[in-house]
C-alpha cells in the first residue's frame, strides 16, 4: 500500500541524513540503543540542532517496515533498544510531528547511529471518532495532503496521532485492500478533529487512488512536480475529472478521485519532462479501489542520420518533427495534417549529419523535410519512428538518404523536338497545384525531384515488381501518387495525360512523344455569362495508358477499365488532350458551385482535333450537398467513397469534398449509388442512394470519443500483428483500397493492418448508428452493433 512503499522510497535518503548527527555505534550485539530527538521546523531550517532545542516532550512509534502497527513505543530523548531489523518510524510532541517518518537500518552488530535527530512541523490532532466500528477495517491512514506524509492508525492501538496540520484525507483499509476514501478537510494547528470509517461511494460512483513513481535526473534532482497534469477520462464522461486530492512525497505522487462515475476509462499523466502514461481504471460500482502503481519514465531522444544530396541551390532546407499519436499507423494515416507540428525543426546540411530531436513522449512521428517549396513527406523514405511505452529509445536506423534524382530528355511531336513541359498536377476538386519543369535552352526538360521510396502499396498500385521490396531504399526512388498526374504539354498547352498509377522510378533520360493523331480541345464556360471557368477538372476515361519508367528504360501500359484521368482548365477555361485512345470516351466536367456536367460515348477521330464546348449551370443549390457535423462544423476535405448497387467501390466516383464540405459527384454517377463519408471529427457514415445526387445539407454524426479498440490475438493469447482490417456497413466495406485513397485526403483515417501489439483504433466507428459496422480481420468477419464506444473489442484469430 502507499505507507509501506513510501517508506521503502524514504529508506536511503533518510539514513544519509542521520548519519549527520550520528556517532558509530559500539553497544552490545543484537541490539542497538537509539534516541530520538525532533527540532521545530523554524529551527532546523536556521541550523539550530543542539539539544537545548529538542522537543521536551513527545513519543516515537517505530514499525517494522512492510507493517503498519508499531511494535515499540517509547519516550523522545532516552535510549531505547531496537532489535535487528528495518525500522520505519514516526515522532510526534506536543503540537508538533515528523513529516515523512524516519528509516532505520539495525544489523547484528548494531546501527549506524545512535542519536537521530529529525524535525518536526506543526501539528494538529486526529481522533477517531466515538462508537466507530473498526471490525472491518485493518486500519486507518492519514495522509497530510500538504506534506505527502502518511500516518497509520491501527484499531486498539492507537486511536488518535498527530498529523501536519494542514488539509489532510483519510481511506480505510481491509484484508482486501482499500475500502473507502474520505472527503479532504482542513486541520489548523493545534487543533483536533475526529475521523469515523471512510464509506464506500454509493451505487454507480467509484472512488480511485493511483500513485505515479517519478524519476529523477542525472543530477539526482526531483522533476518539476507542479507540472504534473492528471485526469480521470471516462468512456461516457464528455469532460475529464480532475484529480480531487494529490499528495507527494519524494519520488512519487499519489492522485485521489473520489466519487466518480463507476465506469471504465483511464487516468492520463502528462509532464513536460516526462512520457505520457495511462492507469488503466475498470469500473468497479460502488467501490473504492487502489490502482498498481506506475512508474514514469524520461522523455527520449531520437537521432536520424540523413544523407543530404541536391543537385541545385534551394532557398531554403529543414527538417519538421510532427507527433501523429500514441499508436503505430501505417505511412498513409500519418498525413502531416492529420499530426501535431512540435517546436523542433533542424536546418539541412548537405552531405550525410545526424540530427536530435531531444525530449520526446512515447508515440509516433512523422520526420518531413521542407525544401524550398517542396515538402518531402517522410523525407520520402517513411520516415515514421514510433517509440512504445515499453522501449527506453527509439531504435537506432540505417542514414536515410534524401537525394535529389533527375529524369531529363526532350518532348517530340512526330519524333521532332518541340518546346514544352513536363507537370506533375494535382487533380482533387479545386485544387490546381503543379509542378513544372519547361524545357531549357538545350531543348531539354530537367525533371527534378526529391524521391519517395516505393513500398508495397506503391508497387501494388504501380504494378511494379515486387522483387524491389528487397532492394536498398535507394534504389527505390520515385514518384508515385493518387492524387496527381503526369502530364506532358507543348509550347500552346496542348497535353498527353497519363494514367494515375504511372510511376517513374530512379533517375535516367526519358522522352516523350506528344502523340498528334488523337486530340480533344474543350473549353468550359457558365451557361449564363459565357465567361470561361478556370480550375475546372475534365476527366475522361478509358484513359491514355499508364507509363513504367525504371532506371532509364520506359514502357507503357493499358490499364484497367473504370479509372479515369484528369486536368484542370486554364485561366481562358480551357484545355487540350493529346494522345488519345481510339475508344469511345464518356467525359466528366466538375467544378465547384456549378451543376456536374459530361458526355459520353465521345468519339475522336484520328488527325482532326475535337473541338468542344461545354457549359457548366451555376447553383449554389443544385447538383452539390454540404455535409455539416450536428454542431453545424463543416466537414472541409471530407472522403466519399462511392459505390455501385452491388457494393463494388467506383474510384472514379469517389472524391473529397472541398474546404467547406460541400461534395459534388460526376455527372456520370448514377442515383443508384451508395456511400461512405469518412473523416476524423465524423462518425464513419453509410448514405443511402441518390443523397449526394441532389441539394442540401447532410447532417453527420460526430465520431465516437473515445473510439473503440480493436485488439486481435492468435490462439496463444499472443498479439496478432500485421493482420489486414476492414470494416463494412451494409453492402459498402472499407477495404485497404478504399481507405488509402481516404487517406489522401487531408488527415482522414484509415485502419489497415494491426499494429504490433494486435491493436487497431476504429477511429470514427459508430457500433451504435443507423447501420451496425462489421469488422473483418484476416478473412474473419465479427459485428460491432452489440459494443458501445470506447470499447475494447478481443478477437481471436487462428
Amino acid at each position: 500500500m502507499y505507507c509501506s512503499t513510501l517508506n521503502a522510497q524514504l529508506s536511503h535518503k533518510l539514513a544519509v541524513a542521520a548519519l549527520v548527527f550520528a556517532a558509530l555505534f559500539t553497544g552490545p550485539l543484537g541490539a542497538a540503543k537509539v534516541s530520538f530527538h525532533l527540532v521545530a521546523e523554524d529551527d532546523w531550517n536556521a541550523g539550530r540542532l543542539g539539544p537545548e532545542h529538542f522537543l521536551p516532550d513527545g513519543e516515537v512509534f517505530l514499525y517494522r517496515v512492510g507493517t503498519f502497527e508499531p511494535a515499540i513505543v517509547g519516550p523522545l530523548n532516552e535510549k531505547l533498544e531496537v532489535p535487528p531489523g528495518e525500522w520505519s518510524w514516526i515522532a510526534e510532541g506536543p503540537g508538533y510531528v515528523s513529516v515523512l517518518a524516519g528509516v532505520l537500518p539495525v544489523t547484528e552488530e548494531g546501527a549506524a547511529s545512535e542519536r537521530l535527530v529529525w524535525h518536526a512541523v506543526p501539528a494538529c490532532q486526529v481522533r477517531v471518532e466515538e462508537a466507530t466500528d473498526f471490525r472491518r477495517l485493518t486500519r486507518l491512514d492519514l495522509v497530510s495532503l500538504d506534506h505527502g506524509a502518511v500516518y497509520p492508525l491501527v484499531p486498539g492501538v492507537r486511536e488518535q496521532a498527530w498529523v501536519p496540520a494542514g488539509k489532510i484525507l483519510a481511506y480505510g483499509v481491509t484484508v482486501r485492500g482499500l475500502d473507502g476514501i474520505a472527503s479532504p478537510r482542513r486541520c489548523p494547528a493545534g487543533a483536533a478533529i475526529s475521523f469515523g470509517v471512510p464509506s464506500p461511494p454509493p451505487p454507480g460512483r467509484q472512488s480511485l487512488m493511483g500513485t505515479a513513481l517519478l524519476p529523477e535526473d542525472s543530477e539526482n534532482k526531483p522533476v518539476d512536480r507542479a507540472a504534473l497534469m492528471a485526469a480521470f477520462v471516462s468512456r461516457d464522461a464528455a469532460l475529464p475529472t480532475l484529480p480531487t486530492a494529490a499528495a507527494w512525497s519524494p519520488g512519487r505522487v499519489t492522485l485521489f478521485f473520489l466519487d466518480v462515475e463507476a465506469t471504465a476509462g483511464w487516468i492520463g499523466l502528462e509532464h513536460p519532462e516526462l512520457r505520457t502514461e495511462r492507469l488503466l481504471v475498470e469500473g468497479r460500482e460502488g467501490e473504492a479501489w487502489e490502482l498498481p502503481a506506475t512508474q514514469l519514465r524520461e522523455r527520449a531522444t531520437l537521432t536520424l542520420r540523413v544523407d543530404y544530396r541536391p543537385r541545385r541551390e534551394h532557398p531554403s532546407g529543414r527538417l519538421h518533427l510532427y507527433r501523429c499519436g500514441l499508436r503505430r499507423g501505417d505511412r498513409a494515416s500519418l498525413h502531416h495534417r492529420a499530426c501535431r507540428e512540435l517546436p523542433l525543426t533542424r536546418e539541412l546540411i548537405r552531405g550525410l549529419h545526424e540530427y536530435t530531436f531531444p525530449g520526446l513522449d512515447h508515440g509516433q512521428y512523422s520526420v518531413d523535410a521542407v525544401i524550398g517549396d517542396d515538402r518531402v513527406r517522410g523525407l520520402g523514405n517513411k520516415v515514421f519512428p514510433y517509440l512504445s511505452a515499453d522501449d527506453d529509445a527509439f531504435p537506432a536506423s540505417e542514414p536515410v538518404p534524401l537525394w535529389e534524382l533527375e529524369i531529363y530528355g526532350e518532348i517530340t511531336e512526330d519524333s521532332e523536338p518541340v518546346a514544352g513541359e513536363v507537370r506533375i498536377e494535382g487533380t482533387l476538386t479545386g485544387v490546381t497545384r503543379r509542378r513544372v519543369f519547361p524545357t531549357g535552352d538545350d531543348g531539354f526538360y530537367r525533371l527534378l525531384y526529391f524521391g519517395e521510396v516505393a513500398d508495397i502499396f506503391d508497387l501494388k498500385r504501380s504494378a511494379l515488381p515486387e522483387d524491389l521490396r528487397d532492394r536498398p531504399a535507394a534504389e527505390r526512388m520515385g514518384l508515385f501518387s493518387m492524387s496527381d498526374h503526369l502530364q506532358v504539354c507543348d509550347a500552346a498547352g496542348r497535353c498527353r495525360v497519363f494514367h494515375i498509377s504511372s510511376a517513374l522510378l530512379g533517375e535516367g533520360r526519358l522522352d516523350f512523344e506528344l502523340g498528334s493523331a488523337r486530340a480533344l480541345e474543350v473549353r468550359v464556360e457558365d451557361a449564363m455569362t459565357g465567361e470561361p471557368l478556370e480550375g475546372a477538372m475534365v476527366s475522361y476515361r478509358p484513359p491514355s495508358p499508364a507509363l513504367r519508367f525504371r532506371d532509364g528504360r520506359a514502357r507503357y501500359v493499358e490499364p484497367e477499365d473504370g479509372h479515369a484521368v484528369a486536368m484542370h482548365t486554364d485561366a481562358d477555361g480551357r484545355l487540350a488532350l493529346r494522345g488519345l485512345p481510339g475508344k469511345p470516351l464518356d467525359l466528366a466536367v466538375l467544378r465547384d458551385g456549378y451543376r456536374p456536367s459530361g458526355r459520353r460515348g465521345l468519339v475522336v477521330p484520328p488527325e482532326t482535333p475535337v473541338r468542344l464546348t461545354i457549359e457548366l449551370e451555376a447553383d449554389e443549390r443544385q447538383g452539390a450537398t454540404d455535409l455539416v457535423l450536428q454542431d453545424g462544423r463543416e466537414l472541409g476535405r471530407a472522403a466519399i467513397l462511392v459505390y455501385d448497387e452491388n457494393g463494388v467501390w467506383d474510384r472514379r466516383c469517389s472524391r473529397m469534398a472541398n474546404g467547406r464540405g460541400r461534395v459534388e459527384l460526376p455527372g456520370l454517377c448514377g442515383e443508384e449509388a451508395v456511400a461512405i463519408v469518412v473523416h476524423p471529427r465524423a462518425a464513419t457514415t453509410l448514405l443511402p442512394p441518390g443523397a449526394l445526387s441532389g441539394t442540401g445539407r447532410i447532417e453527420i454524426a460526430a465520431a465516437p470519443d473515445p473510439p473503440l479498440l480493436l485488439r486481435v490475438k492468435n490462439s496463444d493469447g499472443g498479439p496478432l500483428a500485421g493482420a489486414p482490417v476492414a470494416v463494412s456497413l451494409g453492402v459498402a466495406t472499407l477495404g485497404p483500397d478504399e481507405q488509402v485513397f481516404a487517406a489522401t485526403g487531408h488527415g482522414s483515417v484509415v485502419y489497415l493492418r494491426t499494429d504490433a501489439e494486435g491493436e487497431v483504433i476504429l477511429q470514427g466507428v459508430d457500433p451504435n448508428g443507423a447501420v451496425a459496422p462489421q469488422v473483418t480481420v484476416a478473412g474473419e468477419n465479427h459485428s460491432l452493433g452489440t459494443h458501445a464506444a470506447g470499447d475494447v473489442v478481443e478477437l481471436v484469430i487462428d
